[in-house]
């Protein structure tokens, strides 16, 4: 039924090769669920349904191509006066450039949604600008996004309050950056600001909340604090198993959770939990990853993979947003 909202709960092939998905149904009066709604519902609006939001929500599905169809169809449709729709257009096709890799495209595309709202302080400014800035981040030029991310801050600060989520997502991208630096104490002081922000205004179980411990874990990792970094890691671990199904993409963050986790224990002396950790880890790399030749010998992590080594990308790197 149109509107109605399900937890997909698991996928898996069966012996002849069909999938088999299966979902849960929910209710908004579900009270396991009710925070994760009211906050959806706030996020989202309960404005108009437009081509726009239909594209932006397969693009979240993956379907790119179709996603750029019906934004490209709207802008077609819209008048030449009707700025702030069209740089909403010029947005939504330009972040599904950036999904697809295609940076330069992307780039063109954000900026002309930029040069339609330049002038103010509406959120959807605040929105690009934070968008141009992931572009330039994937592009590593962390100069240009760090500037553009706070000023995407100072904008959502103002038209939101210094505690709304926005404010926080801007917050962990500049640690994204200043990581990338290799200013680890820079990036952990805005990755522990985010989740201050994220304490006062989101549902107990968000996934954000395990991007932000994951993220925290990681620069402790990368500081040589092996058992803060362990201890981020679970956190994430348990908000990944709370907030989203097994098969869900964020649930790589569970992979490089169990990964990191032996390596962290070994240099803790850690020897035993270290062993059956080093047994689980293929597994869950083989269920959410390409195959990594490196990764995978004899059915074990080879024992010369460390934290720092060639990881899969998604596992390798802090999470952007």
């Amino acid at each position: 039924m149109l509107g109605s909202m399900l937890r997909l709960d698991n996928i898996r092939p069966d012996k002849t090769g069909v999938w088999i998905i299966q979902f849960t149904l929910c209710t908004d009066q579900d009270q396991h669920f009710k925070s994760i709604f009211d906050h959806t519902n706030h996020a989202n609006g309960e404005g108009e349904t437009t081509l726009i939001s239909f594209g932006n929500v397969l693009r979240r599905m993956g379907k790119f191509n179709e996603a750029k169809k019906y934004c490209r169809r709207y802008l077609n449709q819209l008048p030449s006066h009707d700025h702030r729709n069209i740089a909403r257009c010029c947005h939504a096709i330009g972040s599904v450039a950036y999904e697809k890799g295609e940076y330069e495209s992307s780039l063109e595309w954000l900026h002309k949604s930029l040069e339609m709202i330049m002038q103010t302080d509406d959120p959807d400014l605040a929105n690009t600008l934070n968008c141009i800035a992931n572009v330039y981040a994937k592009k590593n030029d962390y100069k240009k996004a760090l500037d553009l991310y706070n000023k995407a801050s100072i904008i959502f600060s103002r038209v939101f309050g210094e505690d709304d989520q926005k404010v926080a997502m801007c917050f962990n991208n500049i640690g994204v950056a200043l990581e990338k630096e290799e200013k680890y104490s820079e990036a952990l002081e805005y990755y522990e600001k985010a989740l201050v922000i994220r304490q006062k205004c989101l549902p107990a179980d968000h996934s954000r909340f395990g991007q932000s411990y994951n993220n925290i874990g990681r620069v402790h990792q990368l500081l040589g604090h092996c058992d803060l970094a362990l201890e981020y890691y679970n956190l994430s671990l348990e908000i990944g198993k709370k907030s989203l199904p097994p098969q869900h993409p964020y649930c790589t963050l569970q992979a490089r959770s169990r990964i990191s986790a032996p390596f962290l224990r070994r240099r803790m002396n850690g020897k035993k939990h270290c062993r059956t950790m080093k047994k689980r880890a293929p597994s869950i790399v083989t269920l959410y990853l390409p195959p990594i030749p490196m990764l995978l010998k004899s059915n074990k992590i080879s024992d010369e993979c460390c934290p720092k080594s060639n990881y899969h990308p998604r596992m390798r790197n802090s999470i952007i947003e």
